[in-house]
């Protein structure tokens, strides 16, 4: 309580009674299982509506084997960029899809480039 409610009665101190109280608060803490599952369902919705609103911005890149692609220069580089240099390197040539976003490359020339590259490092490459 604060001060002021020992001054001035309050209605929640003029109505206070301790073996209500008590039966009050087992009942609140009988039904503490049932609230914590309604919260529970009220996250997973919350989460599957945040979802869902994202999933619908997001857009996918549709690389095919063959496709001509630019890579992002400054993920290929170990170096640092200077301020100058280009964004984007190559054109390169799609060599195989590995799993849904992850490429493998080759040179136009046909040498393969050792490892996979994410398509949010690749853009499409236009003659």
């Amino acid at each position: 309580m604060i001060p002021l409610e020992i001054g001035l009665p309050s209605t929640r101190v003029e109505q206070y009674c301790e073996p209500g109280n008590s039966e009050c608060r087992r009942a609140d803490l009988d039904l503490l299982p049932e609230l914590q599952r309604e919260a529970q369902l009220r996250m997973a919705s919350y989460r599957q509506r945040v979802a869902r609103y994202y999933n619908t911005k997001v857009r996918l890149k549709s690389l095919r084997s063959g496709d001509l692609i630019l890579r992002n220069a400054e993920v290929s580089k170990s170096q640092d960029q200077e301020k100058l240099s280009p964004n984007w390197e190559g054109p390169y040539k799609i060599a195989d899809t590995c799993r849904s976003g992850a490429y493998q490359l080759e040179i136009l020339k046909g040498t393969a480039i050792p490892r996979t590259w994410n398509a949010d490092n690749l853009k499409l490459y236009y003659q």
